[in-house]
């Protein structure tokens, strides 16, 4: 596969009616503690009356949040100055500049997606802001709770352009990589089930 260039991958959707069913479940989410739920985004007074991680966050005075490895590119990713960018980036600050009214007193945890949920359970992290899927498992058993969805995705194929696959039927025997702890390993393994496509799905 090393002689394959870039430009030759081609993204494969899956048709219309299942895209669409797959982009409902794939809802990006800003999760938080349940703690910082009732005090997201709102003043610093007010924020600290009603919730003891916030308290906890001022005492301190920084706020700790998930990052990733830098190369989630448009959400977390690290620039030429090693200094960190994008949206995800984008709405931490603004939450630390509301509860501690400095957007430079946040503190960033480079985390993978399989790393994100137990560094939030055990205090490592105050807030994850991830790109999260909002699954009714991650809401009901994990003691967690989402806000607000800010940003809704679908899932897609890729796969190198000279193979000449045009659907997701003609992946089938091959094997397709997935990010282990996401909801896409999920929808993929459900989907090529769905049509019947034989695979072997790795995760890493």
């Amino acid at each position: 596969m090393a002689q394959h260039k870039i430009n030759n991958i081609l993204n494969i959707s899956t048709d219309v009616p299942i895209h669409r069913a797959i982009g409902r479940q794939q809802m990006k989410t800003l999760l938080a503690a349940a703690q910082l739920m009732a005090a997201g985004f709102m003043a610093p007074q007010m924020a600290a009356a009603q919730s003891a991680t916030v308290q906890q966050i001022q005492e301190r005075g920084t706020m700790l949040c998930s990052g990733h490895n830098g190369s989630y590119f448009g959400f977390v990713e690290v620039n030429d100055k090693n200094e960190w960018k994008g949206l995800d980036i984008d709405l931490f600050r603004a939450l630390t500049n509301a509860i501690l009214g400095d957007p430079d007193k946040s503190k960033i945890a480079p985390l993978s997606w399989a790393q994100r949920f137990p560094a939030l359970q055990s205090g490592d992290v105050d807030v994850i802001i991830k790109a999260t899927g909002w699954t009714m498992g991650r809401d009901t058993e994990l003691g967690l709770q989402f806000s607000l969805p800010y940003f809704f995705g679908g899932a897609q194929f890729m796969a190198h352009g000279d193979l000449g696959v045009t659907d997701a039927t003609g992946l089938a025997g091959g094997v397709i990589c997935v990010e282990a702890g996401t909801t896409i390993e999920r929808l993929a393994a459900n989907y090529l089930q769905t049509v019947n496509v034989d695979h072997q799905m790795v995760s890493y």
